[in-house]
């Protein structure tokens, strides 16, 4: 059974559940229940949410991601956080902008944002990064020089560059995950 028929029969199940049980559908006020009343409503209605969402989880689709999945993740974005460190710190001595000391001590900063950070991702979803770098590391070298070192990496395929957009990112893929990589600098 597809996901959408899955999703669509539960919502009816629920739908047909609380019209059955009349206590959605029910037309009382809430003014003129009282507090038992209230609790139990909500009660069953977060009984049956819990029910629905058993049941998306346990028809055999890929709706919520596996432990393996979800680590994969975390790995995913430290390695990008990795790769990144080392473009800033490619930069900084390529540029001649900190003395090598400093440049050693130089890294930038990952943020996930997005339904991956809200956890409201699928395990198709794209995982959005934001890379908060020196403001001496422009978007122009994001494009050039940390586009070389996606390009020289076996795990990245399928880069993309956005210059022009609204928002301009990077868009590749690491390991098979889809990665929305925005820049900015402090």
């Amino acid at each position: 059974m597809a996901l959408n028929e899955i999703m669509s029969k539960t919502c009816n199940d629920v739908n047909n559940e609380n019209h059955d049980n009349n206590n959605i559908n029910n037309e009382t006020d809430i003014d003129d229940m009282d507090d038992n009343d209230i609790d139990n409503r909500i009660n069953n209605n977060s009984n049956q949410l819990d029910q629905a969402l058993n049941r998306l989880q346990n028809a055999g689709n890929k709706i919520f991601e596996s432990e393996e999945m979800i680590e994969k993740r975390r790995d995913i974005i430290r390695e990008v956080s990795k790769l990144s460190t080392k473009w800033i710190q490619h930069c900084l001595e390529t540029h001649d902008i900190l003395p090598k000391e400093d440049i050693e001590r130089s890294s930038c900063y990952i943020f996930p944002f997005g339904s991956y950070e809200l956890n409201a991702h699928f395990e198709s979803s794209d995982i959005d990064l934001l890379c908060v770098g020196p403001k001496q590391i422009t978007r122009d070298m994001l494009f050039t020089e940390f586009v070389k070192i996606l390009e020289s990496d076996q795990r990245v395929t399928d880069i993309l560059q956005l210059r022009h957009a609204f928002v301009p990112l990077l868009k590749f893929t690491f390991e098979g995950i889809d990665i929305d990589l925005v820049y900015a600098q402090w």
